[in-house]
């Protein structure tokens, strides 16, 4: 009687632990998943792209009407060149659009991070 009960108890932590971890694993896969693409936006450039692609996903009409109406042509970017850089791992090369609308001054590269890093060495960065 006493070892069914051990038994029983072992098996009770054992599934416990397991459904714990495979929770925790679930939602820290659905939470820390990066869609790598731009969406209804992907191939959008500085000269062609729009708020009228995704309009409809905005709940708030105040916030959808103005999607809908903003008169993007006013913003568009003509003069600019796709640049790409390389990155430490070989496999990944970083890609954006370089606005040089004052050849005769710096360039600023301006990179956005997607990732979180715990206790970062910024001097690797």
């Amino acid at each position: 009687m006493k070892k069914k009960l051990v038994y029983t108890l072992a098996s009770i932590v054992v599934i416990f632990v397991f459904v714990y971890f495979g929770i925790g694993f679930y939602l820290a896969y659905t939470i820390l998943r990066i869609d790598p693409t731009c969406g209804l936006h992907e191939g959008s450039l500085p000269n062609t792209w729009s708020t009228k692609a995704d309009h409809h996903e905005y709940s708030v009409l105040a916030q959808s009407e103005l999607r809908k109406n903003f008169p993007v042509e006013d913003y568009h970017l003509e003069d600019w060149q796709e640049v790409y850089f390389l990155s430490r791992d070989q496999d990944i090369k970083i890609s954006g659009w370089l606005f040089n609308y004052f050849p005769n001054r710096p360039v600023l590269l301006l990179c956005m991070v997607y990732f979180l890093m715990e206790n970062a060495n910024l001097s690797r960065i």
